[in-house]
């Protein structure tokens, strides 16, 4: 519904119940924001934790496959060599590291540091794990969309690092200290 408010101008929307509706709209979107991005985070952890043996296993098959696949010079491939031999310790920082970040997403403390370690821990897995550039035909398009997907919540994560989640409070894009 749009109302008039002096000679000449129309608002409407949310504005003209004088900011309360835009101020629960934002602390319902926040709440909706941080549930969301932590869920993946948080799940994703929790499965890895439960399913220890398998995830290390397919942990081991992709760094053992880009080791023997990928076109690297000798000093890379020994790299992805050494990245092997300690995958338990690779799948425990990923598992921890999405643990800490899903957890002080979920409850607004450190959001920023949060989505700059998520940050990182997903470009590595999606470089690591859909390299679509790689296949062909089905595969290929499989590939592409689990991409895109991350790369949509890479998006998002760059957003909270920017601007963070709480609406209320007005800050600085770059201002870590308060979060």
């Amino acid at each position: 519904m749009y109302i008039e408010k002096g000679p000449g101008k129309i608002t409407g929307g949310l504005e003209q119940y004088g900011g309360k509706m835009t101020s629960i709209f934002r602390n319902v979107a926040s709440i909706l924001v941080r549930f969301s991005l932590s869920s993946l985070f948080l799940s994703s952890s929790m499965h890895t934790v439960f399913h220890w043996q398998e995830k290390e296993q397919e942990l081991f098959a992709l760094l053992s496959d880009w080791q023997l696949f990928a076109p690297f010079p000798d000093e890379w491939g020994q790299l992805v060599g050494l990245g092997v031999a300690w995958t338990p310790v690779w799948l425990l920082l990923i598992s921890l590291g999405e643990f800490v970040g899903g957890v002080l997403i979920l409850v607004g403390t450190k959001e920023k540091w949060a989505a700059a370690l998520l940050l990182v821990l997903l470009v590595g897995s999606t470089l690591l794990s859909h390299p679509f550039w790689l296949f062909e035909g089905l595969e290929r398009e499989v590939q592409t969309i689990h991409f895109l997907k991350n790369l949509a919540i890479m998006s998002a994560l760059l957003l909270v690092l920017l601007h963070g989640i709480q609406p209320e409070v007005e800050r600085s894009s770059f201002d870590f200290s308060t979060r």
